[in-house]
């Protein structure tokens, strides 16, 4: 069974707690949120660069163990939207973790039969393209109320029976033991039982100021471009 690791730049690049306007907050994912908007917020803080924004939109983690993903077959893209189409690809299911800061299951804004960065899971779900779902949120998440994974039970009641009939789980990654050569802790879903890694930029929930940093890993990782990020 292919079994992909897909992670959402997002899930490194957070937000710092009591930041009203933080996508975290609610991003549309237009054209003005993957770009203008991170240039409005700059100006708000009375900065002409991205740098001013590093204390509020900081770079949470160590990216450097994206590196033991190295040799896995790898797909980057601008928008988890894409990565519907490399699904279809193959008949047969995947079990795919997803490191996000959001579970992508769905969306309460906009026409749901839409494929959104944030229903796109729902939709290969129904599609029969997911066996198996995980979510794992990033650990900064326990220091950031507003977030998803700040209180799973509350996650869980706002999902509310929508995903029954699939087998999803919610989780949320501890520093301590995040490594990428065993990013869950067990054996199922270890990078060394992986098949494939999914690359995505989230540019609307992604300080810009780290986008160099991402286009590192899109080089060392030697990703094929499903959708071209920013």
């Amino acid at each position: 069974m292919r079994r992909i690791l897909s992670i959402d730049w997002d899930f490194f690049c957070g937000s710092r707690e009591h930041i009203f306007d933080s996508p975290l907050w609610g991003s549309l994912d237009r054209d003005y949120e993957r770009s203008e908007r991170w240039q409005a917020l700059a100006q708000k803080r009375n900065g002409t660069s991205f740098y001013i924004l590093e204390e509020d939109f900081p770079l949470f983690g160590n990216p450097e163990q994206l590196g033991a993903l190295k040799g896995f077959p790898c797909h980057v893209m601008v928008s988890h939207e894409h990565a519907l189409d490399i699904l279809k690809r193959n008949l047969e299911p995947c079990e795919l973790f997803n490191f996000d800061s959001h579970h992508d299951l769905f969306s309460l804004s906009g026409d749901p039969k839409q494929v959104r960065p944030g229903n796109w899971v729902g939709h290969a779900l129904s599609q029969g393209l997911i066996a198996k779902y995980a979510c794992f949120y990033p650990f900064w998440h326990q220091d950031v109320r507003v977030s998803e994974g700040y209180d799973l039970d509350r996650t869980w009641e706002e999902i509310d029976g929508r995903c029954d009939a699939f087998s999803v789980e919610l989780n949320r990654l501890p520093l301590e033991t995040f490594c990428w050569h065993n990013p869950l802790g067990i054996k199922t879903a270890g990078s060394a039982k992986a098949t494939e890694v999914f690359l995505v930029q989230s540019p609307a929930w992604s300080n810009p100021l780290y986008d160099g940093v991402f286009w590192k890993w899109v080089t060392h990782l030697e990703a094929q471009i499903q959708s071209e990020p920013l």
